[in-house]
């Protein structure tokens, strides 16, 4: 499979990762999966064009690989890639309860502590995945959401860096993506269910959004 090990490129600061991917995949710069990573960003983006609060010691991150948009499953790109969020918050948090929020937002015991931006930029022939992921590692934004922020610390006393869950992270992608190419996304959508929120409950989605 082409989606094995991800070459990182970091940064001190940058604006965005994902703006970066995106910049690197237009100038022909994408050889092989990369991670871009950056430890602060000062024009970050969440999704629905809001931004994304970038404060130092969190990981800001966006993995780039080439997707076969023919193929037809390339919207099943988010289940691999929140089961790997998933199960990294879960290592550092163990005795949490760390939850999926359909489709890539990661809860733990009810609050945001990850979210994701995902999309495809094409370059000739190729088009590659970009999953921009944002976790709370040391601090999170205050807002009053129906799901408030937190970050690892306030769950644990355990000083954990950003780039410790990177490593981390990186490696549970590159398993849950060969998991997803060798065994068929039977076996991925297995392990999302298995934390997924508000399964078999009664949903209420809002119309303004971020619900």
């Amino acid at each position: 499979g082409f989606f094995m090990r991800f070459d990182v490129i970091h940064y001190d600061q940058i604006g965005s990762t994902s703006v970066e991917a995106a910049r690197l995949v237009k100038a022909n710069n994408i050889t092989a999966p990369m991670l871009v990573s950056a430890a602060s960003q000062h024009n970050g983006k969440g999704s629905r064009g809001r931004s994304w609060q970038s404060l130092q010691g969190n990981v800001y991150a966006t993995y780039v690989f080439p997707v076969d948009l023919k193929s037809g499953s390339t919207h099943l790109t988010v289940y691999p890639i929140s089961v790997a969020t998933q199960q990294t918050v879960q290592e550092f948090l163990p005795d949490r309860r760390v939850q999926i929020k359909w489709p890539n937002d990661i809860l733990v015991e009810g609050r945001k502590v990850s979210g994701a931006l995902h999309e495809i930029v094409s370059q000739g022939s190729i088009s590659y995945f970009l999953a921009g992921i944002g976790i709370n590692v040391t601090s999170h934004p205050t807002s009053d959401v129906l799901f408030p922020a937190c970050d690892f610390t306030v769950f644990t006393d355990q000083a954990v860096s950003a780039q410790t869950v990177i490593q981390c992270l990186t490696a549970r992608l590159e398993q849950a993506l060969k998991n997803w190419e060798e065994n068929s996304f039977q076996s991925v959508r297995d392990e999302y269910l298995k934390s997924a929120y508000g399964l078999g409950e009664r949903m209420t989605i809002s119309a303004n959004g971020d619900r």
